[in-house]
């Protein structure tokens, strides 16, 4: 499968648990604040059309866990 289509499956995923757990209908929007990413690139990374920069991974990884680094092939990030 097509690394941008796996990233926004699990983004969708990730996307649709957050809005279960708050208790209550978020937005897009409202899910690129809370990860501190641009709503237009989130966007983008959702409907498979691009990938996280490097900076946006390292985001996505801090707030959402290291399956990020698996879907990329990346090497995950050392915990300290």
């Amino acid at each position: 499968m097509d690394r941008r289509k796996e990233i926004a499956l699990w983004l969708e995923k990730i996307f649709l648990e957050w809005q279960t757990q708050s208790g209550e209908r978020k937005t897009q929007g409202d899910f690129a604040i809370y990860l501190e990413v641009d709503q237009s690139m989130l966007s983008r990374w959702i409907n498979g059309q691009r990938l996280p920069t490097n900076e946006n991974v390292i985001k996505l990884g801090n707030k959402l866990g290291p399956e990020i680094y698996d879907l990329l092939g990346w090497v995950r990030p050392e915990c300290k």
